[in-house]
């Protein structure tokens, strides 16, 4: 199945799923549709902070597909029609000359070889060049004989037509644009070209017969070209009927031909003499793979960074329904009065929020294309010439901007699930009355299941990493077990002491250089994993010594005027302990995605 199709089946599905559920007695739908629609501000400032997550998503997969496309089209442009090179290699690394026999079968074969479209032979040496006329040099010249009749592709002229090159003379030379300015050249100007031939240095004098632009041809290698006809490059060298390069263009086109690569390669060899030992290169595959596997860890940097992004819009998303719930506990503790249950209050939060997700996936979506914008523009001002003189520009499909919406809807409908199950725990009385939930002295079941489950995962996988060198498990272990056995014994002894001791613990192991294995190889997981525990450390020490830090804050603050303020101002966020354990841990995501980018050459 197609998966665009399947994207839009899950969403469809998981639609349908919610409105049939919370629809099931109509009047729970009713309920959160007319909340969704009676409060235009608040649905704006939801939506606001709803579609960060999805714009992220959105953003990182147009960034990864323009990055793609710029690395494809500088390797095609490069390389133009050339698929694969033949050569024989000289013990000191330079291509050793060959009989033309060796093209005249490639080419007479080509009927039997249906991933191959053309052949076309050529020599290819490395020189240095000089303009009498200007006096520069240019020691890195890429010398190229052609043969204007079986040569690849063309040549395109400043002027913007195509040329085979065809009508140029013995003693005359084609230059593209990098070497021309390179040199000062223009057409007319006499140059001397140095090179190394079979029996010592070669110097021979030419003319530029024309100055064409860094396409087609003109681009090979993205380098400063100088272009001699087949014949009398041969005769300078001494080695008339010989070459030493033989290129190929698969069946596919330009742009498409790379992918018949290892096909063509086997049909190629079949048809090579045995002696002398050819290499057929996969010139333009091994390029895009090489250039792809480059820009991937380039794009690491995205992943961590939209990682971070995503989990602190989660916890955003969290706080939002959270907040919602704070401001209707009064009208939701009147309908448990009047007869509603706990389920159909879900079915409200969740059909409410379902057009929340709806709206903010798709406003999110086209904000990711912006985001993604954005960030390409300050990679085009960091790298104007971008990747191999290929420009930054923004490139995407209609699945990017599908996956993104996807991905950003079920992560906001996953979160608002969790969210509308827990504000739904409420006594009726406290919530007409307004009256803040009671603190349990008592360890729950769930919390005893909770953190011997903790406790549990983490001394297995210390002992896992111990075995097996996991360096995810090194620090991953220790960390569940301090905060397992914290929520174990936080009824028996003061919950202030082992959660913070459970935090201290953890950032002690975690930015401690003594571990059980070195982290010198370890890969961007472990570091987006360790950076959520530090952080969660941090969360622990914090949230559980508010009254330490009110008091120390106050006791900074000497004047009478500004203590009050102070105090309120301190007080009031650490008595919703869970919001602002929510509130900090986004905004600790955010600096610590911040400092990360920043520390990145």
């Amino acid at each position: 199945m197609d998966t665009d199709l399947t994207l839009l089946i899950l969403v469809t599905g998981t639609s349908l799923a919610v409105l049939g559920w919370a629809g099931r007695k109509r009047f729970p739908l009713r309920i959160g549709v007319g909340n969704f629609f009676r409060r235009k501000t608040q649905v704006a400032i939801v939506v606001a902070g709803l579609l960060i997550g999805t714009a992220i998503i959105t953003s990182s997969f147009v960034i990864q597909t323009t990055f793609d496309s710029t690395i494809r089209s500088a390797v095609i442009r490069a390389l133009d029609f050339v698929d694969e090179t033949i050569f024989v290699t000289s013990p000191d690394g330079s291509r050793q000359p060959f009989n033309m026999s060796a093209y005249d079968t490639l080419a007479a074969s080509l009927p039997s070889m249906p991933d191959v479209a053309a052949v076309a032979p050529r020599i290819q040496l490395n020189g240095g060049v000089i303009d009498r006329s200007s006096s520069l040099f240019d020691p890195t010249v890429t010398l190229v004989g052609f043969d204007a009749g079986k040569d690849l592709g063309s040549f395109v002229r400043t002027d913007g037509t195509s040329w085979t090159g065809a009508g140029l003379g013995g003693t005359q030379a084609i230059i593209n644009v990098k070497l021309a300015q390179a040199l000062e050249a223009k057409n007319g100007d006499g140059l001397t070209l140095n090179f190394g031939g079979p029996r010592g240095p070669i110097a021979i004098s030419v003319t530029v017969f024309a100055v064409v632009k860094d396409e087609g041809r003109g681009a090979w290698n993205d380098g400063e070209n100088l272009f001699l006809p087949l014949d009398a490059f041969q005769a300078a060298l001494g080695n008339p009927g010989q070459i030493n390069t033989i290129h190929v263009a698969n069946a596919g086109g330009m742009n498409l031909g790379y992918l018949h690569s290892d096909a063509a390669v086997a049909e190629i060899n079949s048809h090579l003499p045995a002696t002398p030992s050819f290499t057929v290169a996969k010139a333009k595959a091994d390029s895009v793979k090489g250039a792809t596997e480059g820009v991937d860890r380039l794009s690491q940097v995205f992943i961590l960074l939209s990682f971070f992004t995503i989990v602190a819009g989660v916890l955003l998303i969290v706080n939002i329904f959270v907040m919602l719930a704070e401001e209707r506990k009064g009208e939701m503790g009147v309908a448990r009065a009047l007869g509603m249950r706990r389920k159909n209050l879900v079915q409200s939060f969740v059909a409410e929020g379902l057009l929340y997700a709806l709206l903010s996936s798709v406003v999110g979506t086209f904000a990711g294309l912006l985001v993604a914008g954005i960030i390409l523009w300050g990679f085009a001002q960091i790298f104007p010439t971008g990747f191999g003189g290929t420009a930054f520009a923004i490139n995407w499909t209609w699945s990017d901007l599908l996956t993104g919406f996807t991905i950003g809807f079920l992560i906001t409908m996953a979160t608002i699930g969790i969210a509308s199950f827990r504000v739904s725990k409420l006594n009726i009385v406290r919530a007409i009355r307004d009256i803040p939930e009671p603190i349990p002295h008592g360890s729950t079941r769930r919390q005893v299941g909770i953190g011997a489950g903790l406790a549990a995962l983490g001394a297995i996988g210390t002992v896992l990493s111990l075995v097996t060198q996991n360096l995810i498990l090194q620090d991953a272990g220790p960390s569940a077990l301090a905060v397992g056995l914290a929520v174990l014994t936080m009824r028996l002894t003061s919950p202030r002491r082992v959660f913070t001791a459970a935090g201290l613990l953890m950032l002690a192991w975690l930015l401690s250089p003594w571990k059980f294995f070195s982290t010198a190889s370890a890969d961007i997981t472990l570091f987006i994993i360790v950076g959520l525990l530090l952080i969660l450390a941090g969360l622990l020490i914090v949230l559980f010594n508010s009254d330490t830090i009110l008091a120390v804050a106050t006791r900074l603050v000497r004047g009478r005027t500004w203590r009050p303020v102070v105090r309120t101002a301190i007080a009031y966020p650490m008595n919703k302990k869970f919001r602002t354990g929510a509130t900090l841990a986004s905004i600790a995501l955010v600096m610590f995605t911040i400092a990360t980018m920043s520390g990145i050459p």
